[in-house]
């Protein structure tokens, strides 16, 4: 049986593999186990725009959502996949909502 420890290391190592991937700047890897009860790793990470912090975010749930991960640490993936696809649709209406709100104003300038 695998441990807690290694699955979340497993889980930290390719969500840092997949950020990597899509370029995001300053990614790091802090061991919090020691501090916090409810995780044992934060990833964190820059990216230098909106578009690419969401292609950063489903990379990384792409990847979980791929691990072949036990039960605790594959209903993490699913949340993760969840937040990414909520990023996504939302994300998706505020450009709907600029395009047609630039449509308006150019209509009225005519």
């Amino acid at each position: 049986m695998t441990d807690v420890g290694s699955i979340s290391r497993a889980i930290a190592l390719a969500a840092t593999e997949a950020a990597r991937d899509k370029q995001a700047t300053d990614v790091v890897v802090l061991d919090v186990a020691e501090l916090l009860a409810i995780t044992d790793y934060f990833v964190i990470c820059s990216a230098s725009s909106d578009r690419q912090i969401k292609t950063v975010i489903q990379a990384v749930a792409v990847i979980l959502y791929l691990l072949p991960l036990p039960g605790w640490a594959h209903l993490v993936a699913m949340i993760v996949m969840g937040l990414a696809w909520l990023i996504t649709i939302v994300t998706g209406l505020d450009y709907i909502r600029e395009a047609v709100k630039l449509r308006r104003t150019a209509h009225v300038g005519r």
